[in-house]
């Protein structure tokens, strides 16, 4: 799983236009499907909130119009609140993560 944090954080700098580089990207961009959306959700809301969140499974996405994956968990009976994250497909930026309570 930290091998996949550290290709989300390394893909997130080097899509990045600074001075003298080019953007470049992915036909079906880096988030191409659910699965992946999930998975990366799945890393970095165990690095923020601990192994209990896999509790929260299984987890849901669905992309937006904007090209904007939402990735939502289950509520289960032991306690409440869900993890939520917001991922741009096409250069994988994480925009929002929260856990509701």
């Amino acid at each position: 799983m930290k091998r996949l944090l550290i290709y989300i954080v390394f893909l997130s700098m080097s899509c990045q236009n600074e001075s003298g580089r080019k953007n470049w990207t992915i036909k079906d961009g880096f988030v191409p499907d659910k699965e992946t959306a999930v998975r990366i959700a799945e890393v970095v809301w165990v690095n923020i909130y601990g192994e209990n969140v896999l509790e929260k499974k299984p987890y849901k996405a669905t992309l937006r119009k904007d090209g904007v994956w939402i990735v939502e968990g289950t509520l289960n009976n032991k306690d409440g609140g869900t993890p939520y994250m917001e991922i741009q497909k096409d250069n994988c930026k994480i925009l929002k993560v929260i856990h509701s309570k």
